[in-house]
């Protein structure tokens, strides 16, 4: 598949762009952004102008909107050649004229704020491959001099220097510590797994697969190569990878361009922390929070100065801060006119945020239903009032994550009903609609302490053996040529690692999840139940020796106290997965499975533990089905009916709803059976 750039001049690589925008965890900081120049304003996405834009083949309308926007756009031509989209007229945000140009056909965009790009593909489902990002290299642990070090929640293995290391752990920490400022960690989760991060210096020698050098010679060919010179060219490559309960990000670095440079936690990141990391979160939370931060910039220095010291002073120093650029750009998604305090905006009713269903992407009302959403946010964070509003926030989104919110539950939290708080957000968008915000700590941290030391193949084996099998799901679908040579390397790797510690139970866990990933379960059984002895707190080891027992069950069945303890292993199991973050919607989906499968007479305490899934999952259908069907099989109908109709308050579409109703109706029928079967054995109805 050939990719086409429509770009205003000058443009960047190609390669750049789709690093930035696919599979980026971390974004590079312009250098215009480093010395304190428009360093709130996500390129291109929030400023209003005039759109003039016929109907007709999208490949032409598309390019005709770059030049009009100054909105670089990335799409597979033979995925556009044949769709016509709508005209567009009038004065709009570039999002909005874009939304607007894609309403209705098969194809979506996905914008990055802050560099000014926007991809176009094929909506999931339409059978067509999505845009992919450039692999990262093939890197040989053995011919590197690696570092090592454990800082807080998460851990690196460099082979930069270690000036750079540690600049990028400074950095790292920092960004996470300005992330709470807008998410309270208690908010993000705590997983039971470190995030990962693998930093690769320009300056150290690669070796690199023949196989892979002679894809990027083709990938050149097509004009995707690597980042050429560019305000941002010290960041090579950028990606993350993760599954159930693991994320690792690459990154390749100019050494030098780096000590004048920033890192910055992307749009992508901070979703999967929203919907991934913690899970059940209101849509008008996660859409509104991305919305916001959109115009945001975490700053790991807490300073518009971005210079490296080596002055020991310069380790003091604030970090950690988080700037908002002024709400204009929400006035304007919002449909404002005007300006200073003689504009129109008329928003949303705040029950159409709290209650109702969102509108679907692609429509064009979701751009002002976000805009709103942000804005609500905003003025929580900003209202004048922080120290009194953000923490009733929060309140709100733990009840929306039980039950519906209702006006009388939001008039419970903040004190005031639905049209007081839009008067509210009216006012504060006239005075700050020209003012950006700056949060800051209660309290600046200093550093956590830190040792970073020589790695040796243990470490290599935990961090770089984990990316290097992560990266596995990307490469068999996208280079499956050569994924043998990734295969042998991520073998060789852990085996390396199990030779220097054997019986080391993070290493085992390892080499269980890769024989799993391979689809060979006879090997990865006896590493993962190794792995499990030795105490290894990482959720999916747990789960897929879970799995497996299961398996073992259906095709080998024992009877009598064999099959019982086996059945008591399994559910230990899942307990354990149960008693680890992030929460893990397939444990207790295979918990429902074993004690449907087996048809244990269940405790109300045992049914209990399923529905603290669905606290967890209220929108999640299949395990809202397997514990209702539960209850109805136990004689409790009308549980059963009660976690239907919490589902069907919880849904937040149609199709969603029509499922539901058919499992209701499926349930009342069942129950019908029941009673019919007791009156035909003279039972008491």
């Amino acid at each position: 598949m050939s990719y086409y750039c429509a770009v205003p001049k000058p443009a960047r690589s190609v390669a750049f762009r789709l690093a930035c925008l696919f599979g980026l965890v971390l974004a590079a900081e312009p250098a215009s952004r480093a010395a304190g120049l428009d360093f709130a304003r996500p390129a291109g996405t929030l400023s209003i102008g005039d759109f003039d834009l016929p109907g007709g083949s999208a490949e032409r309308t598309l390019d005709r909107f770059a030049q009009q926007s100054g909105i670089q756009l990335i799409y597979p031509t033979e995925e556009v050649r044949h769709v016509r989209t709508n005209p567009v007229q009038g004065r709009f945000t570039p999002r909005e004229a874009l939304e607007r140009l894609l309403a209705g056909t098969p194809l979506v965009a996905q914008f990055d704020g802050f560099n000014g790009l926007a991809a176009i593909a094929l909506a999931r489902g339409s059978g067509s491959n999505e845009i992919v990002a450039l692999p990262p290299y093939v890197v040989d642990a053995r011919p590197l001099s690696w570092h090592y070090a454990q800082v807080g929640k998460f851990e690196v293995l460099s082979a930069g220097t270690e000036e750079a290391t540690k600049r990028a752990i400074e950095q790292i920490h920092r960004l996470h510590e300005a992330l709470a400022l807008l998410l309270p960690e208690e908010l993000q989760g705590a997983p039971a797994v470190p995030e990962l991060y693998v930093l690769h210096s320009d300056r150290s020698q690669v070796v690199v697969s023949e196989e892979l050098m002679a894809e990027f010679r083709r990938l050149e060919g097509l004009g995707m190569g690597r980042d050429g010179a560019s305000s941002t060219g010290w960041l090579k490559h950028n990606h993350g990878f993760w599954d159930y309960d693991g994320y690792v990000v690459y990154l390749k670095i100019d050494e030098e361009g780096f000590f004048s440079g920033k890192l910055g936690l992307s749009p992508d990141y901070v979703r999967h922390v929203l919907e991934r990391r913690m899970v059940g979160m209101p849509p008008w939370l996660v859409e509104g929070m991305l919305e916001l931060y959109r115009s945001a910039e975490l700053d790991p220095y807490g300073v518009r100065v971005t210079a490296f010291s080596a002055n020991p002073q310069a380790l003091r120093r604030p970090g950690g801060v988080v700037r908002l650029e002024s709400t204009q750009g929400l006035i304007s998604a919002l449909g404002g006119e005007g300006s200073g305090r003689r504009f129109n905006v008329e928003l949303l009713p705040l029950a159409e945020v709290f209650e109702a269903d969102p509108p679907p992407p692609g429509d064009p009302r979701r751009a002002r239903w976000q805009a709103q959403s942000a804005l609500f946010l905003r003025w929580a964070l900003d209202g004048g009032s922080r120290s009194s509003r953000w923490p009733l926030l929060w309140e709100l989104v733990q009840q929306a994550g039980e039950r519906p919110v209702t006006e009388a539950g939001f008039r419970k939290i903040f004190r005031l009903g639905y049209a007081q708080t839009e008067t509210e957000m009216r006012r504060y968008l006239v005075r700050s609609q020209r003012q950006a915000v700056e949060v800051r700590p209660a309290r600046f941290e200093l550093l956590p302490r830190y040792e970073l030391r020589r790695a040796g193949d243990l470490e290599v084996g935990w961090v770089k053996g984990d990316l290097d099998r992560l990266k596995m799901r990307y490469v068999r679908q996208h280079f499956p040529t050569l994924t043998a040579h990734y295969m042998a390397q991520t073998r060789d790797a852990l085996e390396q690692a199990r030779l220097q510690a054997p019986d080391d139970a993070r290493v085992l866990g390892l080499l269980g999840l890769f024989a799993c990933d391979a689809g060979d379960d006879d090997e990865a059984a006896p590493l993962l139940a190794a792995a499990v002895a030795g105490g290894l707190a990482r959720p999916r080891v747990y789960w897929e020796l879970a799995r497996i027992r299961i398996q073992e069950l259906k095709f080998r069945p024992d009877a009598g106290p064999a099959e019982t303890a086996k059945l008591a292993e399994i559910v230990g199991l899942l307990d354990s997965v149960r008693a680890l973050a992030p929460a893990q919607p397939m444990g207790y989906e295979l918990l429902a499975e074993v004690w449907q499968w087996h048809a244990i007479t269940l405790s109300r305490s045992q049914l209990a533990v399923l529905q603290e899934g669905l606290r967890y999952f209220p929108r999640r259908l299949s395990l809202i089905a397997a514990v209702a069907r539960l209850h109805a099989r136990h004689g409790y109908q009308a549980e059963a009916q009660a976690i239907l109709a919490h589902a069907l308050r919880m849904a937040t579409d149609e199709a969603s709803r029509e499922q539901l109703l058919s499992l209701r109706d499926e349930i009342h029928l069942y129950a019908g059976r029941m009673d019919r079967a007791r009156l035909a054995y003279g039972a008491a109805p």
